[in-house]
């Protein structure tokens, strides 16, 4: 299935250079294993919103999504889920933390972006009034917060804090985040020196996870959005 990103930024304007990639976040040499799983598909009345933070249910097939992402993981060797409170993926997380014995962790810094001013807004709009901003957007992708939620910057510095410790925690085995599209995208960006515009573009579809490994000089992406566990890439 081809990966259609949610929303997309604002073209770059003619003449601008994009936002460097910020200074990769050193790995922590732990050997740990990490999941990170997107939510399944919200209900149809939301899907046009831009809902950000708030907490929508999922759709009938979102919750098929769900129940067959907790038999894909059920085997996996998973010491620690941690999931965020919204009930899309807190779901997600409690059955697959279930299924495989794990200790699980509802963290509330692994929450969706704050979308604030904008926040369910349809989508057209929201793309609007980014687009008419796109200027100062581009001036700087990873700090831009022109609506009055959250910038990039304002994600990885509370979600980056969880990650680690769900590292730390996973002892050199395997952990399981349960999270949304925008943790996902600003973890991977940051870890693997993605520009933050063309971050929007990392394939992150719902249902689906991305495995990093924390390696003693690197992170290494081990599988990517992938819908069942596989065997990390050598």
């Amino acid at each position: 299935m081809r990966h259609v990103p949610p929303i997309l930024p604002p073209p770059l304007p003619a003449g601008s250079q994009p936002t460097p990639v910020r200074e990769a976040t050193p790995s922590l040499g732990t050997g740990a294993r990490i999941w990170l799983c997107r939510h399944a598909q919200v209900h149809s009345n939301f899907a046009t919103l831009a809902y950000g933070d708030r907490d929508v249910p999922l759709s009938p097939e979102g919750l098929e999504q769900t129940a067959g992402l907790w038999e894909a993981f059920a085997k996996e060797p998973i010491g620690h889920v941690h999931a965020s409170p919204l009930q899309r993926a807190k779901m997600l997380g409690e059955g697959v933390a279930e299924r495989t014995g794990a200790n699980f962790t509802v963290d509330p810094r692994l929450r969706e972006i704050s979308r604030g001013d904008w926040t369910m807004l349809e989508r057209s709009e929201f793309q609007e009034r980014w687009s008419a901003q796109a200027a100062e957007y581009h001036a700087d992708t990873y700090t831009w917060n022109g609506y009055r939620g959250e910038s990039d910057e304002d994600i990885y510095e509370r979600v980056f804090p969880a990650f680690k410790e769900a590292l730390v925690s996973a002892q050199g085995g395997t952990a399981f985040l349960a999270v949304h599209f925008n943790v996902v995208r600003v973890l991977l960006s940051r870890l693997l020196g993605v520009v933050p515009e063309e971050s929007f573009l990392l394939p992150i579809q719902t249902a689906h996870a991305s495995l990093l490994i924390d390696e003693q000089d690197s992170w290494k992406l081990g599988a990517e959005n992938v819908s069942e566990p596989t065997t990390p890439v050598s």
